[in-house]
Order: structure tokens, then sequence, then C-alpha cells
């Protein structure tokens, strides 16, 4: 499943009240106290007119920045908050305010600049680190990153969202386990903040811990496509498919029917024994994108298995040809052929996966079997003989090879190989059979009738044994 991380909001740490005493400090903290009514434009408006007659004062010029910065309007904060600066360069709210307009304005290095006055003034304030470590986010640099957030962690440990950044860079560092330990920190403490729930979760199942991702991924919620897919993905992992199947199908976003989801969808109603709807979920999969090779593959399989052979056929020959390298494509696209009738393209199909991969015996015993069904006796007999070569008890290559040797007239043969057939598989009934019918052609009837009756003791029921024994007795 293909997840996506969402985009972490950083905070802008809030700024103290400047406080005052005289006439225009009276002025000044009713203008203050305009904002902290929830009057910022009426606020600034104050301060503005303070600032005609008194345009040097820094309380003024750094209020009046402070609420420019506030109100998102940084380029006409930074000047009154310059200005504020020069005036008073150890007021640490002027200066983290002044690195969060320069930060707003992507001034990178003066930011950092101003953050790192604030870290000599007040080493024990975490703001300035925080706000740092933003900055390195946003420069590509996690190792600057994860040390600046490692600072404010260690002044303020119980910061979810200083923790939820912490994880990030960790991430974005390729530190996937270290950025989890932290994300699961910010949403144990935060516990209704569904950000960090969700980037703990999904972060989780990237790490294959599902049972672990579902507490978190629940308490996301289900307001994002990418969470729901990812605790279907946990679901399923964990065996809960009834769980994950429901999800799915509940999902109302239209965004989430995509291919993955169809197919999600369609492994899990194949799970839960719901053939014709995991055809429905595969076929959409392909309406989205014909060509996907999972879709094709899990399509043309279910159809072989439920017995529709030839569109079976028509599916599982399309994906071994998208999916030339695969022989267990060329396999399946043979077994189809096979099952459909189509003995020819069977014998095309697996004599391809041989010649990539000459070690899968089963498969060359039955290409063997259906050469010989098509009258290709030699090449039956050569596959034969190479299945006994690998695998010398082989009852059924045995047997073929007995089958050859017969057609060939070689009864000698034909009957060492049918008594080193059943030797090997005494319950394999078809070796008695043949070789009754060696004996017989040898003109040893007794003893083809000694053989069938030790058949039906083996199997009792075996009505073919039954009706050659019938006629040799009655021949006899």
């Amino acid at each position: 499943m293909n997840l996506r991380l969402l985009t972490i909001a950083l905070l802008v740490p809030a700024v103290a009240s400047f406080a005052q005493t005289g006439d225009l400090d009276r002025k000044i903290e009713a203008a203050g106290n305009l904002y902290r009514q929830g009057k910022a434009e009426l606020a600034l408006k104050q301060f503005q007119t303070l600032l005609t007659s008194n345009p040097q004062n820094p309380d003024i010029l750094g209020w009046i920045g402070f609420l420019h910065l506030r109100a998102n309007r940084p380029k006409d904060a930074v000047g009154f908050l310059e200005q504020a600066y020069t005036f008073r360069p150890k007021d640490v709210e002027i200066a983290i305010n002044l690195g969060n307009a320069y930060k707003s304005l992507n001034q990178y290095d003066k930011a950092l600049a101003k953050y790192q006055t604030v870290e000599r003034l007040l080493p024990r304030m975490f703001e300035p680190h925080y706000n740092s470590g933003t900055i390195w986010l946003a420069k590509s640099n996690w190792p600057q990153a994860i040390d600046e957030f490692n600072q404010a962690v260690a002044l303020k440990p119980d910061d979810p969202f200083v923790l939820n950044n912490l994880g990030f860079a960790y991430e974005a560092n390729k530190n996937r386990e270290q950025a989890v330990r932290y994300y699961k920190q910010a949403s144990d403490l935060r516990k209704t903040n569904k950000v960090l729930a969700r980037n703990a979760g999904i972060n989780l199942v990237r790490l294959r811990r599902f049972t672990e991702a579902i507490e978190y991924l629940e308490r996301a919620g289900r307001d994002e496509v990418a969470v729901e897919m990812a605790l279907g993905d946990a679901y399923t992992k964990v065996g809960r498919l009834k769980d994950a199947l429901s999800l799915y199908e509940t999902i109302k976003d239209p965004n989430a029917r995509t291919l993955t989801f169809w197919f999600n969808v369609g492994v899990l109603r194949s799970e839960l024994k719901d053939d014709s709807g995991a055809e429905q979920a595969y076929r959409k999969a392909l309406e989205l994108s014909p060509n996907d090779l999972d879709s094709l593959n899990n399509l043309g399989l279910l159809l072989f298995r439920i017995g529709s052979a030839q569109e079976a056929l028509t599916i599982l020959e399309k994906y071994a040809g998208l999916n030339s390298r695969s022989v267990t494509a060329k396999v399946n696209w043979g077994a189809a052929a096979a099952k459909a009738g189509d003995t020819r393209r069977a014998i095309v199909a697996w004599k391809y996966a041989l010649k990539e991969d000459p070690g899968r015996v089963p498969l060359r015993l039955d290409l063997a079997n259906l050469l010989w069904q098509v009258g290709e006796y030699a090449q039956a007999q050569a596959h034969y003989e190479q299945v006994i070569a690998s695998e010398p008890q082989n009852s059924e290559a045995l047997n073929g090879m007995g089958i050859c040797h017969l057609r060939q007239g070689k009864l000698a043969a034909a009957e060492a190989a049918f008594r080193s057939c059943i030797a090997f598989s005494p319950k394999f009934m078809p070796g008695y059979n043949n070789l009754a019918i060696v004996l017989e052609r040898g003109h040893q009837t007794a003893e083809a009738i000694n053989v069938l009756t030790a058949a039906l003791k083996i199997e009792p029921g075996n009505a073919e044994i039954q009706r050659n024994l019938n006629r040799l007795r009655s021949d006899g």
C-alpha cells in the first residue's frame, strides 16, 4: 500500500505582553488589552496612533510588528520589528517575533541568527530550538533539525508538537524506528489530535508493526483515505478480515476507489469465500488499470478455480505476456490452457516455463503427459526420462515410461517400469492395470490375475481394476 505523510502543522510561540508604567505606558497597556479581548485590528490602530507621537518607542514598534505577524502580514511586520530590535536587542519577545517574521518570508539565515540570539539570552527556553528545527526541516537539513528538536525536547519533554516534529525529522532522515518512537509519544500525550495519531499509525504500518498501528489509526479517525486504507491493511495483516472488508466497503470518499482499493477488496472477499464479490472487485481494478499484473493474476486464478477456464486462459495468457520474466505466470497460463482443452497452447506455455526453470519436476511430468495425449510420443518419453533422472522413485513418471515401452513392444522394459512403479507407490492403481496388460500380452494371464487381485485388496472399490480382473477370469 502506498501511503503518504501529511504535512505537520508547525507552531509559532505566543509573545508575552509588554509591561508598562506611566501615562504612555497605560495607553500601551490599554491597546494591548484590546488585542487580548480579540480586537486585534482595533488594537493595531491604537498602536499606530501612539506611534505617530512616539516613533522610536520599542514597545509600540514591537506590538505593531507582532500584530502584523499575527495577522499573517510578515512583510508589514518585519520593518517595525527590526526597528524595535535596534532599540532593544536583548528583548527576547522582539527577537523571537523578528525571527518568526524572517522565517515567514523564507529568510532563513536571518531567522536562525535571531533564534540563536534568544538561545544565548535564555538557554532554558525551548522555542528558539523548536523554531530553528522547523527551519532546518524547510532547508532539508535533517541532522540539524534532529539536533534542534532534541534540544527542544530536553527542555520541554511533554510537548506533543515538539515530539511530533522530532519524529518527522527522524523519518525524513530514514530512521523510521526513532520516528515512530516520538510519533507515539506525541500521540499518547494528545490523544484527541488526529494528525499526531495518523503519523504514528501510518509509520507503524510501514514498519509492519500492525497490531500497534491499529490503536493509533483508530484514534486518527475516518477523515482521510490514507488512514482508512492503512487501517484496512493493518486489520488484514493481523487476520481481522471481516473488520478490514467492512472498513473498505464503508469508505465514503470517492477518491478511495483506486486500483489499490479494489484490489484489496478483491483479496479480502476472496479470503472470505465471496468469489463473485472478489471477481467484481478485480474487474473494477482492471477497469482502472487494464494491465495491472496483480489484478490480472488474481482474477485469472479465481476464474480458473471456479471453472471459467476459457476466460481464465485469456487473462492468464495476457498476464504471462506482460510478466514475461515470471515462470509461475507461464505455468498458470499452461494450466488454464490445459483446463480449457487447448492442449497445444498448454504445451507451448509449459515448454517456455521449463526452458527458464528446468528443475520443475512436477511441471515436466505434466508436460510429458500432455505430449503423450497429443501423440508426441518421443518427446513425452524424453521428458519422462528426465523426471526419472531427477526422481528415480516417481511412480507417475515410471508409469509413463512403461506406457512408452509398451507402445514400442518392449514388454520386458515395460514390465520393469510398472513393477518399479507399484513397488515405490503400492496405492498407485494405474500401475497395476498396466502391469496386468503387459503380463497378459506376454501370455502370463495367471500372473496378471494375481496382480489385479492384489490391487483390489489395497483398493477394493476400484471399478476399473475389478472390470479388468473379471475380463481376465472370464477369458481364462
